[in-house]
């Protein structure tokens, strides 16, 4: 969430605890008591879908996953040598073609397109692996690649999974935002014109008020000995 939907979190959670303060005064109006229910339940939505935000960072898996692809793409490429060696000197041409890749080649496109190199590489050292073995390829060798391969696979789609679950939650949080919204108007009507408890609806007033945190920040962070003021504003 950006800082401007933080707000706006922040004020809803200081609304429901003036309004969990002193639940007597209110919900005795059955019309609040359905606002304040449907109200709560999009402010605890909103909440979900900024700890969901927040905790499908990629940023962990992006890394793991290119130190991952790395491995196994040097693995690959270490066998390739040694079997376009062999195929070269034996004039195995339909070897020779099939995993003839430059690095860059190996390493470049899809992420299954790089798995399927690297594997079809590891296939085929195994397919020719008595006769490689003057090449110093070695059953340890296609198991460390295949291993790789084997590791690398879930950790390209586990990062997509988180991906795909953080582009939702920022895609549904605007929207709660804008349910919020409503709702609040429709609260700020009834809590005027239903509650005769005047303390209480002043505080509502106040709590109701957006502080904007990103602003504060930046004034406290200035050098200077005057004070400065939050912006504050309602949510409309």
């Amino acid at each position: 969430m950006n800082q401007k939907q933080l707000n706006v979190l922040t004020m809803c959670k200081a609304v429901l605890a003036h309004l969990d303060s002193k639940p007597a005064v209110w919900n005795g109006f059955s019309p609040l008591v359905s606002v304040v229910h449907n109200f709560r339940t999009s402010v605890l939505a909103l909440h979900q879908q900024n700890m969901t935000q927040a905790e499908r960072s990629t940023v962990g898996y992006t890394k793991d996953r290119n130190d991952q692809l790395n491995a196994m793409c040097d693995l690959a490429f270490n066998l390739l040598l040694k079997i376009r060696s062999y195929a070269r000197i034996t004039n195995n041409q339909v070897l020779l073609h099939a995993i003839d890749y430059s690095e860059s080649h190996l390493r470049r496109g899809r992420e299954t397109e790089v798995i399927n190199r690297c594997q079809l590489i590891h296939d085929r050292g195994k397919e020719h692996l008595v006769a490689l073995s003057d090449f110093v390829v070695t059953p340890d060798m296609l198991t460390q690649l295949q291993r790789a391969i084997d590791t690398f696979s879930p950790l390209s789609a586990k990062r997509d999974i988180i991906l795909g679950e953080r582009t939702t939650a920022t895609a549904n949080i605007p929207l709660l935002i804008e349910n919020i919204r409503k709702e609040l108007r429709t609260l700020d009507d009834l809590i005027a014109g239903l509650i005769a408890d005047k303390d209480f609806v002043t505080t509502y007033g106040q709590v109701r008020q957006i502080v904007d945190r990103g602003a504060e920040a930046k004034q406290k962070s200035r050098k200077t000995s005057k004070r400065h003021n939050s912006r504050i504003h309602l949510l409309k």
